[in-house]
């Protein structure tokens, strides 16, 4: 008997966003069947896709349904200045992978998101403002730290976690 590899998981997963910005995420399972239109995409270059959809929302921002309680437990103000003080000593000008508290959703607008052509931002569900970014650049979190309109946050650029699964679209056990 020959075994072929990975013969049992053909799983295929891709994204869909409605006119308002909601994204979704749909799984195949292990059948693998997807719409023709999907096999261009390959998960290395999600941020590409997902910047590429961003393009069409107020801020570059699209809106998970991903409940924000999840996310807020790791989230603090030290965890933020200590992400900026090693950035700085590092020389670095900006975060990657950036989660963030803010103090309402007219904060957004302050983040200077659609300023570049490669950033975008992914906004929590529920009451507080928990919005997720592609980067942001230190001196403009440290102003909005100041002028309190980013609460807390943290820096998961050093974290060896593909963007998918920090945004919650899938886990695998």
């Amino acid at each position: 008997m020959q075994d072929y590899p990975a013969a049992h998981s053909m799983d295929t997963t891709w994204f869909a966003v409605d006119k308002e910005g909601n994204l979704a995420l749909f799984d195949s399972g292990e059948g693998g069947a997807v719409p023709y239109s999907n096999h261009r995409v390959k998960m290395g270059s999600i941020d590409s896709l997902l910047l590429e959809i961003a393009q069409n929302y107020e801020h570059r921002v699209l809106k998970s349904k991903t409940p924000n309680h999840y996310i807020e437990k790791h989230l603090s103000l030290e965890k933020l200045q200590n992400s900026v003080s090693k950035a700085l000593k590092n020389k670095e000008r900006r975060l990657h992978n950036c989660f963030l508290l803010l103090s309402s959703d007219a904060a957004i607008s302050h983040l200077g998101i659609e300023e570049t052509d490669y950033n975008y931002g992914v906004r929590f569900a529920g009451k507080m403002t928990i919005i997720y970014l592609y980067f942001c650049r230190i001196p403009l979190i440290q102003e909005l730290i100041e002028k309190g309109l980013i609460l807390a946050g943290e820096d998961r650029n050093r974290w060896d976690y593909n963007v998918c699964s920090m945004l919650g679209f899938f886990i695998y056990e």
